[in-house]
């Protein structure tokens, strides 16, 4: 959420990003915030779905530090931009550690009870029973508010997760036939919301389709198909070896010559013998 989104929720909330009236709520928040944080952790040390969010103590007594600043921050500074981050930074949080709206919601209903009693029947007048009383209305309308909110949420994030786990089974199931080289498959039908990406998709689907006809009959389905179709490969004649002129040839001898070469010479006869 930028600046001008919360500027359009304080005006359609009926809110000021200042107001004289957020000092006096200040004042109660400092006087009382403390011991209601400690009521709300201690029910949430009790749940161990909640417990398991925080990594150690130390973790849970910096978060509940962070919530004691927000609060204070939020009436003493005003509605404005560090109040946009901390309110951003929160909701981000909640999303990494996987906390539910329900929760959230729950939260806010256990601390603002104790909060709304401080600031109708604050010190002594909470020994009044028609102040307690009225403490216990306005905490009651509060409360019933915020878990209207938090089963309308639910439902509409119940109704979010089954489509997009739709849209993952549906995708998933398509992409693996084609993976599997099936590219003739029916059309994917998405919910509405997902509209656009189920005719990007089928659009490519049938893209593909004329394209892959064309390459397989381009490519030859056997090696001998394979081998006629290639092309013919072009062999060069080797160079002529650079021989240097010799001026005198040498005679080469058969070997019935070279035998004759190298047998001894016949004496002459001796006359009278």
């Amino acid at each position: 959420m930028n600046t001008s989104e919360l500027s359009e929720r304080l005006e359609y909330y009926g809110l000021k990003a200042q107001d004289p009236i957020y000092a006096s709520v200040a004042r109660t928040i400092d006087r009382s915030l403390s011991p209601a944080l400690d009521g709300f952790y201690n029910a949430l040390r009790a749940r161990p779905q909640l417990a398991g969010k925080f990594a150690d103590s130390d973790a849970m007594a910096r978060a509940r530090a962070a919530q004691a600043r927000h609060w204070k921050d939020a009436f003493s500074q005003g509605l404005e931009e560090a109040f946009l981050k901390r309110s951003n930074h929160i909701g981000g949080v909640h999303a990494r550690i996987g906390l539910e709206p329900r929760w959230y919601f729950g939260s806010y209903a256990r601390v603002l009870d104790d909060l709304v009693t401080a600031v109708i029947a604050p010190g002594w007048q909470r020994l009044l029973p028609w102040k307690r009383a009225e403490a216990r209305r306005v905490a009651a309308l509060v409360k019933v508010s915020l878990l209207d909110m938090d089963i309308a949420l639910s439902s509409y994030f119940t109704d979010i997760s089954e489509k997009v786990n739709r849209l993952n089974l549906v995708l998933g199931e398509a992409l693996a036939l084609l993976a599997d080289g099936k590219l003739n498959i029916p059309a994917v039908d998405l919910p509405k919301e997902y509209a656009e990406v189920a005719a990007d998709f089928n659009s490519t689907v049938a893209a593909l389709i004329p394209r892959s006809a064309a390459w397989a009959r381009a490519w030859p389905r056997s090696p001998q198909d394979r081998a006629r179709s290639a092309p013919p490969r072009t062999i060069f004649p080797a160079a002529p070896r650079n021989r240097q002129p010799t001026s005198r040839k040498r005679r080469r001898l058969s070997p019935r010559s070279s035998n004759r070469s190298a047998r001894p010479a016949r004496k002459p006869a001796t006359p009278g013998v």
